[in-house]
């Protein structure tokens, strides 16, 4: 046998297997940073205190083994353990954690968490509705009623001076022809920036019934004749026509350098006239002026006065919903 035949083959095919080796066991050594930061939570925490400062995110230096993939954030568990920590400022080591099992975390950036933890407090506040999108063509939004249109919620001290009211939103994709109910569990919205910051509500879960009815342009006529006054005027209640339409918010002057957002951005707004005053009309031809004087604690109630109607049309406006308009700076 010779053992020097196709020599050049097997040396190529030892040093292929070698650079095989060293890249697979090099991929698996190799430490990655996570491109986007982590936020920290926190664990054990007493039901005597609440989170007072804003908490940090941190980076992740992790290595995985070469089938593990694409790692994205929700695979880390990152936090601090509060156990037995009462009120005070803390320097605590951050722990993390992979749920991955073919990731591992080599080092958490920074290691520790400064943490304020402050006595817990109550306060009663309101829930407000904010109503996104419209029901079927042939229906419209009559109410939103809650279970409770007064919640508790404990916290920092420091933290609920600031809040006035919790919002909560229905979105209506266009769908909706009936009445229908929907169990709601209460959380911070985005706008609180709490950032790791702690609340809790009281109660956590509340109902919500809404309501939703036919327009009465979509009512036959004789059933629509029997429902409505007849008056004097030169058009019949018999002729008269509603449209609801989502009417654009337009901030003043003042509220426009100042307000960063408007929740919701548009309102569902219902008018009547003629056939030929009511054809024409469209999203558009109707505008709601928010007036920065009367913004109250982040909150603006809408009356019918700020609903701007086009002066060419005999029209009037029946209902508008929501009717309160949340104002973030």
């Amino acid at each position: 046998m010779n053992l020097f035949k196709n020599i050049q083959i097997r040396i190529l095919a030892i040093l292929s297997a070698l650079l095989l080796w060293m890249f697979v066991v090099g991929v698996e050594n190799y430490v990655f940073l996570l491109p986007n930061e982590v936020q920290v939570k926190v664990t054990n925490l007493s039901q005597n205190v609440s989170v007072a400062k804003e908490l940090n995110k941190v980076k992740i230096r992790y290595r995985k083994q070469d089938e593990a993939g694409t790692i994205s954030p929700t695979e880390f568990e990152v936090s601090v353990d509060a156990q037995n920590l009462t009120e005070g400022e803390y320097n605590l080591p951050i722990s993390a954690i992979s749920k991955n099992p073919k990731v591992s975390v080599v080092a958490v950036e920074p290691a520790t968490l400064s943490l304020k933890l402050e006595a817990n407090t109550s306060k009663e506040i309101t829930v407000e509705t904010i109503v996104t999108g419209i029901p079927n063509k042939d229906f419209e939004l009559k109410e939103v009623k809650l279970s409770n249109e007064k919640i508790k919620v404990s916290g920092a001290s420091s933290l609920l001076g600031s809040l006035k009211s919790l919002p909560i939103k229905v979105n209506l994709d266009g769908s909706e022809n009936a009445d229908f109910s929907r169990k709601v569990t209460l959380e911070a919205p985005m706008e609180w920036n709490l950032n790791g910051k702690t609340v809790s509500f009281d109660p956590t879960v509340i109902q919500m019934e809404i309501e939703i009815r036919r327009k009465k342009s979509a009512i036959p006529a004789e059933s629509t004749t029997s429902d409505i006054d007849n008056t004097d005027n030169s058009t019949s209640s018999a002729d008269l026509k509603r449209k609801s339409l989502m009417v654009e918010i337009v901030k003043d002057k003042t509220l426009t350098s100042s307000v960063k957002e408007l929740l919701p951005t548009n309102v569902l707004v219902t008018v009547e006239g003629s056939a030929t005053d009511i054809e024409g009309l469209t999203n558009a031809s109707l505008k709601l002026n928010l007036d920065s004087s009367r913004v109250v604690s982040g909150s603006y109630t809408v009356n019918p006065e700020d609903i701007a109607l086009p002066e060419s049309k005999d029209i009037k406006i029946v209902e508008f919903s929501p009717e309160k308009i949340l104002v973030k700076y």
